[in-house]
């Protein structure tokens, strides 16, 4: 008998565990799985306040956000020059994919929309996907590493689409034409595009221009040059700029064609040139500046030499420029790239339109942009900022109080 009673027990105890486990087992294969992927790496305040954006609008979701499962994969693409870095990054995610099995991927930044995005396209030319496909490597390989002269496309994987899992594709942090992708001639793909509000920066290079000429007995403001790195990113900015220019001709200053400074003495000439010449520098894009050794010159040693070697004031459009030591930025939101990537993720989900401003299926432009400043380097050059400016700066955490210590760049640095 007393065997009996512990066998019932026994049973009675797998029987629960069974139940929960099942329970938990079947709510976890219920719940709808996305995949947020992010060419760079989570110690970036750029993909925090994406991430923080992709929260926002989770948790805002009348849907429940207890339906949702959400994972992040980051590439950490940043400054690396390394061809097999790059495969293997691109191999990892597609890994993740097969074993995760999402419905939806946010793919995050230029990098990941060729090296992950693009095998998830359903294209039906297939002779168009190929040399899309050849082009794609090409591009990512400039600069990096020499390709085999034969099946190229092979090498970072591009040759073969993944349709195991289906998927659909939401894009953000794109900073071009989306269709060098293969976007747009896919029906599984939308987005929002990073591009930049040259309007607002222009007015406020107007504000710095003004602010500078006032303090300067023989100052002169000849023109505007925009300086980048040598990534794609920041060919895509050139790109804009170069766009920009030609549709507006009467712009407040002339606009200089925009230069690629792939290496350091390059962006050190293009820097003492816009001096020589009295232009205003627009930076953009700077973390991928290599020095002598080939690797990437710290973001922060770079811009504090600009800063200190610009006769002009310097005026970014990067969420991190003030961070690294700028005078003051205009940038892409990233918490709106965020929530607009993920809110169209979950509009395929209800099957809803989404938001008129960004309706579902259609690729969208960035509306909304912040504000950094640094108020020591602003009375440094003894600078009138509009206090909106400041309030701004402050409200959204992008201010840089008066420090006792500045940071003061090696004109040789290396």
């Amino acid at each position: 008998m007393n065997r009996f009673f512990v066998f019932a027990k026994y049973l009675v105890i797998a029987i629960g565990v069974g139940a929960v486990l099942y329970l938990v087992l079947d709510h976890k294969s219920s719940r709808i799985k996305i995949l947020v992927v992010h060419s760079y790496g989570a110690d970036m305040p750029w993909v925090n306040s994406i991430d923080a954006g992709i929260d926002r609008a989770v948790n805002d979701w009348s849907g429940g956000k207890s339906k949702l499962e959400v994972r992040r994969h980051y590439m950490n693409l940043l400054g690396q020059n390394n061809c097999n870095f790059y495969r293997n990054a691109a191999s990892d995610v597609r890994i993740a994919i097969s074993f995760f099995a999402p419905s939806y991927v946010i793919i995050v930044d230029d990098l990941g929309q060729t090296l992950v995005g693009f095998n998830q396209l359903r294209l039906t030319d297939e002779t168009e996907r190929r040399a899309l496909a050849e082009t794609l490597t090409r591009n990512v390989a400039k600069g990096r590493c020499d390709l085999p002269e034969e099946n190229v496309t092979a090498y970072f994987g591009l040759d073969t689409p993944q349709r195991e899992h289906p998927v659909e594709i939401v894009f953000a942090g794109i900073n071009g034409d989306e269709t060098v992708y293969g976007y747009g001639r896919a029906e599984n793909v939308q987005g929002i595009r990073e591009n930049k509000n040259y309007d607002a920066l222009f007015e406020t290079i107007g504000i710095l221009a003004e602010s500078y000429l006032a303090v300067s007995d023989d100052g002169e403001v000849a023109g505007i040059q925009m300086l980048n790195d040598g990534s794609v990113t920041g060919q895509s900015e050139n790109t804009q700029m170069r766009r920009y220019r030609e549709n507006n001709p009467d712009a407040i200053y002339p606009i200089s064609d925009p230069l690629a400074a792939g290496n350091l003495a390059a962006w050190q000439e293009s820097v003492r040139a816009a001096n020589a010449a009295n232009q205003m520098l627009l930076i953009a894009n700077y973390k991928q500046v290599r020095g002598v050794d080939g690797n990437p010159v710290p973001a922060e040693e770079l811009i504090a030499w600009t800063e200190q070697m610009a006769k002009l004031p310097v005026l970014g459009a990067n969420t991190d420029f003030v961070a690294d030591g700028g005078l003051m930025t205009v940038a892409t939101s990233g918490i709106e790239q965020g929530v607009v990537a993920m809110n169209k993720v979950l509009a395929l989900i209800s099957g809803d339109d989404g938001p008129e401003e960004c309706r579902t299926r259609e690729v969208c432009t960035a509306r909304q942009y912040l504000l950094g400043m640094n108020q020591t380097l602003v009375r440094k050059r003894n600078l009138s900022i509009p206090s909106i400016y400041e309030a701004f700066s402050r409200e959204i955490g992008t201010f840089i109080g008066v420090q006792s210590k500045v940071q003061i760049a090696d004109e040789g640095i290396e």
